[in-house]
């Protein structure tokens, strides 16, 4: 296995160069971005919006089409809708995208029958036998038609594509990733969404260390997996070659699962000595369990102390300001554990102003049946904060009230409803004051069944979590986890639904040490299916040897490594673009074979020697002279990347960069009042819901406003390069690496998966 250095494009920045550009204005003409694509078909811009359903459909083809750029329709609709899409393009150089199957040459036909001349063969990854098989039969039906291919992220794959017949090759493979909302078990105990983890960050890997995070990075738009396992409360959404950490049962048969369990199971190496523990693609990995670090050195500290301050002095006015005194301190302990507890399950703070001063209170709500719980809680209150609680009966509740301001206005940091959540600095490593935390969520939302089967009940998934987290600080297990309901009314007249959210449950099992190993807890697999789901995606490295944390309580691979896979897994973009690029222009035996050829047809006695021969080899090896036109495809974020980018390649290709603008398909909906663009994967051209999953960009205005900024930025890239056209930008380009600080390889996108 080959290792080398991989680079993105925040590793590395251009050399400026001596210019003489008097202007880099689109309207002074001085700088030429327009690109011969190949085919006679020559773009203005090099822009191209990805065919993807959330990108490019007729309006936003017919805008790009009119600046100059190629627009590649989506596929993901029947062939009758494909071509009544194609129909409505205004511009030639409209390009429409096929898959690989059977299916897709009648696609192909159809739509080259309806006037299309730029056909795009689409896949995940395009060094595929399928991929080859469908560029050779198109390049061989449809010889005029310009063919793009791809993805790649090698030259050996870009050449595959080449000789199979294409002309246009789409370079970039992101990495195996999850899509935003994925959370990550950091080390301090609480969960991350994964597209807000930065470098400097602490998380869990596989072997239950804390490591530290040193790349997160936006992967692009990608057909992803649903996965559904029985340690965590919600699906994962991943793509399917991203690896897991799994328990292979592939040699195991059914009977024999049954019968001896998981752990036996595991314990037992293959015939052939290896085993069971491996890295698996979650595509390959059907007969497998997830799993878990038994062991986890959380880095949690030890104590915490609560000053509780209540007002002594003052009136709020300059004159006499208020002045505060240290009224209580609320340490660890079983008593404050069971009063976090119980205040996040059935706990309310309230503040409010009676038209003279501020006041609040703090109010449990229990069932009538529930007085035991109530007991409990004042006398907790009683020995943590020497307070009394009020306990009156309403209706069918008890009703547990202390009228303590103080207290009020720090619980209110907890959250409410589904949002409820601890604060990190308060889970800390003290059993006795854990155990009051776990007793407090189970007698307020929870029950205990006659079996011993201890299970805990919420619409706040990060209570979820932290059950989660306290269950196995206590036991050394995690619980099982599941949705129980989703959003519903319950009969309530005039309710909105959008203001209800589902249910979840997690439940520690009597027997949950049966799916103990010795340094793993299972998952068992509940689903594992593709979707046509089209998600924004992301991923992080962390500075660990086994490349690994742990997402959504699996334990999965850091899929951005330096480790070159020749396959293209896990290339980063900047060092796919050089490789394929490279390819473009290496001279190969067939090329060497043409230069013989013309020198041996040279007639005796002419002035052609060896020189010559050296000379035109030569200048099959000049970048002018490549083989296939180049795509940029992922990872590109504005002009700067943009132009990094076009020092290897051709033209750009821009998906989630264009999602949500006003040409871009989808319906809007507003959030928090900020109005978004939602949609959803479906190979169907009606949008089917995948289990509620919807991508939600915000609202970004008219896309030409966006595409105009990014070609501004290239022609400011090109005016510093000394550059009067693109093809001078790729003669002699000069970067500089950067620190590990802009490691990143994107920002967040602002987008949420929900």
């Amino acid at each position: 296995m080959k290792v080398r250095q991989g680079l993105t494009f925040d590793d590395l920045l251009l050399v400026p160069k001596h210019s003489t550009i008097k202007s880099r204005k689109a309207e002074a003409g001085d700088i030429d971005t327009s690109v011969d694509i190949g085919k006679g078909i020559r773009l203005r811009i090099p822009i191209v919006s990805a065919n993807m359903k959330n990108v490019t459909e007729h309006r936003m083809g017919n805008l790009l089409g009119g600046m100059g750029g190629m627009p590649i329709l989506h596929r993901f609709c029947s062939i009758e809708e494909n071509v009544e899409l194609f129909n409505m393009a205004k511009f030639k150089a409209t390009a429409c995208s096929v898959g690989v199957n059977k299916e897709d040459k009648i696609r192909a036909v159809e739509l080259c029958l309806a006037g299309c001349n730029i056909i795009c063969v689409d896949v995940a990854h395009g060094d595929h036998k399928l991929a080859l098989d469908m560029v050779e039969y198109l390049a061989k039906t449809y010889q005029d038609a310009l063919l793009i291919a791809g993805n790649v992220a090698t030259g050996a794959g870009a050449m595959r594509l080449y000789n199979a017949g294409a002309d246009v090759i789409k370079a970039g493979i992101g990495p195996g990733c999850h899509t935003a909302g994925t959370r990550i078990l950091m080390s301090n105990g609480t969960y991350k969404n994964i597209e807000d983890i930065q470098p400097g960050d602490r998380v869990i890997n596989k072997n239950g260390n804390p490591v530290t995070v040193l790349q997160s990075f936006y992967s692009g738009i990608r057909l992803v997996n649903k996965l559904r396992h029985t340690l965590f409360y919600k699906p994962t959404y991943v793509t399917p070659d991203h690896k897991h950490w799994v328990g292979d049962l592939e040699s195991v048969s059914k009977a024999t699962l049954q019968s001896r369990g998981y752990t036996k199971c595991l314990l037992k190496n293959t015939r052939l000595g290896h085993s069971k523990y491996k890295w698996k693609k979650l595509e390959n990995a059907n007969k497998a369990c997830l799993l878990m670090p038994k062991n986890i050195n959380f880095e949690l500290e030890e104590y915490f102390d609560i000053k509780i301050k209540k007002r002594a002095k003052g009136n709020g006015t300059k004159k006499s300001p208020f002045k505060y005194e240290i009224d209580s301190v609320l340490e660890p302990s079983y008593n404050c554990g069971y009063i976090f507890g119980t205040f996040l399950g059935d706990g309310h703070a309230m503040q409010a102003n009676n038209g003279k001063t501020d006041i609040g209170a703090v109010h449990w709500y229990f069932g009538k049946n529930e007085w035991k719980t109530a007991d409990k809680l004042r006398l907790a209150i009683r020995k943590a904060l020497k307070k009394e609680l009020t306990i009156t009966i309403k209706e069918n509740i008890i009703q547990c009230s202390l009228y303590y301001k103080p207290l009020a206005d720090y619980l209110a940091s907890f959250g409410k409803r589904q949002e409820k959540h601890l604060p990190p600095e308060l889970i800390v490593n003290n059993k006795t004051y854990l155990k009051g935390l776990h007793d407090g969520l189970i007698d307020s939302d929870g029950h205990i069944e006659s079996c011993g089967r201890k299970r805990f009940t919420n619409t706040s998934p990060r209570l979820i979590e932290l059950f989660n987290i306290v269950s196995y600080l206590i036991t050394g297990i995690f619980p099982n986890n599941e949705k129980t309901r989703e959003p519903s009314v319950g009969g309530l007249k005039n309710a909105n639904i959008e203001n209800c959210s589902p249910l979840f449950r997690a439940s520690i099992l009597k027997s949950g040490e049966k799916r103990l190993t010795n340094n793993h807890q299972i998952a068992k697999i509940l689903e594992n299916e593709t979707t046509q789901l089209q998600a924004l995606t992301y991923d992080i490295g962390v500075d660990c040897e086994t490349h690994s944390f742990i997402a959504n309580n699996a334990i999965v691979h850091n899929s951005l490594c330096s480790t070159r896979i020749e396959t293209g897994n896990g290339v980063p973009q900047m060092t796919a673009l050089f490789d394929v690029f490279t390819a473009s222009c290496r001279v190969d035996e067939k090329d060497l074979e043409k230069v013989k050829q013309w020198y041996a047809q040279q007639p005796l006695g002419s002035n052609v020697g060896p020189a010559d021969f050296k000379a035109r080899v030569e200048m099959l090896r000049q970048k002018g002279n490549r083989k296939f036109k180049i795509i940029a495809d992922g990872g590109l974020r504005q002009g700067g990347d943009v132009v990094k980018a076009l020092c290897f390649s051709d033209a750009v290709m821009l998906g989630s960069i264009l999602a949500g603008t006003d040409e871009a398909p989808g319906e809007i909906v507003t959030i928090n009042g900020v109005p978004h663009k939602a949609y959803e994967g479906s190979s169907t051209h009606k949008t089917s819901n995948v289990e509620g999953v919807k991508a939600l960009v915000q609202c970004k205005g008219p896309a030409r406003n966006i595409i105009n900024r990014i070609m501004d930025g290239v022609r400011s890239g090109l005016s510093y390069q000394g550059c009067k056209d693109l093809e001078e930008l790729k003669k002699d380009p000069e970067f500089i690496q950067v620190t590990n600080a802009g490691l990143v390889e994107s920002h967040p996108h602002n987008v949420i998966i929900r």
